[in-house]
């Protein structure tokens, strides 16, 4: 049976996660960094690994290399979608508020979050956590 969201890994796991975004961060093109990373994401988003998902996004974050969180962070935003209901909305949640500090830089993934988090809301009949969702969006100022 599979784990239930947030519950802890068991080591292998945890070893082969790490090894997984070693092997990451040690390549030096940017797009072989940005597709590996991406593969990642599918998996851990595939096993429904909350703990995993979180991990991944800590890493990218930490990412010294910014064009590569910038093209897999918007990815990671996306496949959230594919969680179970009752982990996305905490997911989501988890990664909207590490990337408030650099919302300018991840403004896509911010709408996606926001957009998918109203529609989950929406979908459970909770009307004003959908409102809240959306009262985040980052406003264009242009127009």
């Amino acid at each position: 049976a599979p784990s239930a969201p947030g519950e802890h890994r068991a080591p292998g796991a945890q070893r082969t996660m790490e090894a997984a975004i070693s092997q990451a961060a040690a390549l030096a093109d940017p797009r072989a960094r940005t597709a590996k990373y991406e593969e990642i994401i599918d998996a851990v988003v595939a096993a429904a690994n909350v703990d995993g998902v979180k991990e991944v996004l800590e890493h990218l974050l930490e990412e010294d290399a910014q064009l590569v969180a910038r093209a897999a962070i918007p990815h990671l935003a996306t496949k959230l979608a594919e969680l179970p209901p009752d982990a996305y909305a905490d997911v989501a949640q988890h990664v909207l508020d590490k990337l408030r500090s650099q919302l300018s830089s991840f403004e896509e993934a911010d709408h996606t979050l926001r957009h998918g988090l109203f529609d989950h809301y929406l979908r459970e009949e909770q009307y004003h956590a959908a409102a809240a969702a959306l009262a985040g969006l980052a406003m264009d100022q242009s127009s």
